[in-house]
């Protein structure tokens, strides 16, 4: 997926750009939305698209190239970069794990109460004697 492209882009040109990092197989421009849909023969050519061409300019706009995925979100369809979608997954583990490490805190804390109660409880009246 492209981004961020200038008004006045024309599918011709939009191919002689991506042409010259492998074999495009589609091609789908939305001028009025300034974005569009550029696919590859192999993975590998659109790696290598995204790795020379994202965050270039053509003309004055500075363009997105990325894999990007459909998420719907309550009936709306949510266009996401892939990398972010990665950042959000990770940021969702370490929550996580951080939710983890408190919970077993927490119990710890909570039997390590419980056996100083125990101890005043059976050790103090023999303490008393």
């Amino acid at each position: 997926m492209v981004k961020n492209l200038p008004k006045n882009m024309k599918e011709s040109r939009l191919r002689s750009i991506f042409e010259r990092h492998g074999e495009i197989t589609q091609i789908r421009l939305l001028a009025s939305r300034r974005f569009a849909y550029v696919g590859f023969l192999t993975v590998g050519e659109a790696k290598a698209a995204e790795k020379h061409l994202h965050d270039s300019y053509i003309d004055t706009s500075k363009i997105e190239v990325g894999e990007f995925v459909l998420i719907v979100v309550a009936g709306v369809v949510v266009v996401v970069m892939v990398a972010v979608v990665r950042a959000l997954a990770l940021a969702l583990v370490l929550v996580l794990v951080f939710v983890l490490l408190f919970v077993f805190v927490l119990v710890l804390v909570l039997v390590l109460v419980l056996v100083l109660v125990l101890v005043l409880v059976l050790v103090a009246p023999a303490v008393t004697l």
